[in-house]
């Protein structure tokens, strides 16, 4: 079961990519097209995998406050998830939607280890 600062987190990172769909087809949209494939096991797996080597602090690389940063957010919402998902063994498509742009934003180089 997530905490209230867990879904809070996992809302907030859903508004925010919803928020983005405007931004026309990119290559993020063709990581995120591949990702489709997967069920949600595979998913999981893969989220989990890239999730354990962001064990640090991480962010967008961009030259901003640490509080202004949506990685932050999006990582800790995935990790929720994937502890959601290991408890009862069911994905809601909006949880699915997150961990997909969560894979999708690592592979495309968005999500970068930084120096606290």
């Amino acid at each position: 079961m997530m905490t209230s600062d867990q879904k809070e987190l996992v809302r907030q990172a859903y508004s925010h990519l919803i928020g983005r769909e405007d931004r026309g087809w990119d290559s993020l949209d063709d990581y995120i097209d591949y990702l489709e494939y997967l069920d949600d096991d595979q998913l999981s797996r893969e989220a989990g995998v890239i999730y354990l080597s962001h064990a640090g602090a991480v962010g967008c690389g961009e030259n901003h406050p640490r509080e202004e940063c949506f990685i932050p957010v999006l990582v800790e919402a995935s990790a929720a998830i994937l502890d959601l998902y290991a408890e009862s063994g069911s994905m809601h498509e909006k949880n699915k939607y997150i961990l997909q742009y969560y894979l999708a934003m690592n592979q495309a180089g968005m999500i970068v280890a930084q120096d606290v």
